[in-house]
């Protein structure tokens, strides 16, 4: 809960996650009580910026007064804000959603956020974006980036996807972690073919 001062209120069964995602619409009151608990408790926050939907979002898509898109914008916003809570490498707690499905922008996004982590939606059987495309803007490192497969995961037993582990509903968890070792090894070998190295 966020009061009217612009704190942040845990309440004591709320839930102890390393991140989520928040709008960027309210800007700094809505940025400022997340900012905080990066700085304090070491967690992150990803800002929905470059979604994955097709179409995509006009607002996302809208120009300013220097040609500058709404989300190029708003990139460099979090660059901005981000600055304040690096890490020991670099990274910053703060990152953003830059979708799977719209990799010719992935590199404008790494030159704008290069420390910034990316989560990356679209990615595998639910909109269809490319491992290859989901690693577009992978940093030298090996990190950098975080994709997403989550309805290619939780609906692999499910026909409508047409995964090779379709099955009873009631074996979906076994179909999950064989549809998730698909995507990890995918990703792997995506990572490898960009920057001739994995980080582990």
């Amino acid at each position: 809960m966020i009061t009217e001062n612009g704190d942040l209120i845990l309440g004591p069964n709320a839930y102890q996650v390393d991140a989520l995602t928040i709008t960027p619409w309210i800007e700094e009151p809505n940025f400022k009580p997340f900012l905080r608990v990066c700085e304090e408790e070491g967690r992150g926050i990803f800002v929905v910026d470059r979604t994955s939907f097709k179409p995509t979002s006009s607002l996302q898509e809208m120009k300013d007064e220097n040609g500058d898109k709404g989300w190029i914008k708003l990139a460099k916003l979090v660059r901005d804000i981000g600055e304040s809570v690096k890490g020991e490498n670099g990274y910053s707690s703060i990152g953003v959603v830059l979708g799977a499905t719209y990799p010719e922008d992935a590199p404008i996004m790494k030159e704008i956020l290069p420390k910034a982590f990316k989560l990356i939606p679209g990615f595998g059987a639910g909109q269809g974006g490319k491992p290859d495309e989901a690693v577009v803007c992978v940093n030298d490192d090996g990190f950098g980036i975080i994709p997403n497969n989550s309805r290619g995961t939780n609906y692999a037993y499910h026909p409508k996807f047409k995964s090779e582990f379709q099955c009873n509903p009631r074996s979906y968890a076994l179909a999950a972690a064989k549809a998730s070792e698909q995507a990890r090894d995918a990703l792997s070998d995506a990572v490898f073919r960009k920057i001739g190295k994995l980080p582990w």
